[in-house]
């Protein structure tokens, strides 16, 4: 969990509540970034949470499959560079889409599965309008 959380910080979530367990390790993290939030606990954690199938499957692992964690962000760049620098696979590279300014596909250190977006302000409606038509959702 430590490891997740320096991670988290390098590419720019800032930490709102980190519970530590019995050992003084995280074992629950609430970060930040600009409006959006990253919630996560450790496989193994003494919190309260419920014995539902999900729970055990995700005890189980493949830890990360089936996720993928969508973020904008102003600028790509010094976030690619960390998961680069990390040894990440970067499954697509930084490029210019119609939908978003800039974006790349990463797996982080912990197996999850990450979009960053950079968006830019003159473009969105459109671009949402064009993905719509593309996608054949209209």
């Amino acid at each position: 969990m430590q490891r997740a959380l320096d991670f988290y910080r390098r590419i720019g979530f800032v930490a709102d509540m980190v519970v530590p367990g019995g050992d003084g390790r995280p074992q629950f993290c609430h970060l930040r970034y600009g409006a959006s939030s990253l919630v996560f606990d450790a496989v193994a954690t003494a919190l309260p949470l419920p014995d539902t199938r999900r729970e055990r499957d995700t005890r189980r692992g493949p830890l990360g499959l089936g996720l993928k964690i969508g973020l904008d962000v102003p600028d790509i760049e010094p976030i690619y560079r960390v998961f680069v620098e990390a040894g990440c696979d970067i499954t697509a590279a930084p490029r210019q889409t119609y939908w978003c300014e800039r974006l790349f596909n990463a797996i982080d250190p912990f197996g999850d599965q990450w979009e960053f977006r950079q968006t830019s302000a003159d473009r969105p409606l459109a671009a949402l309008v064009a993905a719509r038509r593309e996608w054949k959702l209209v």
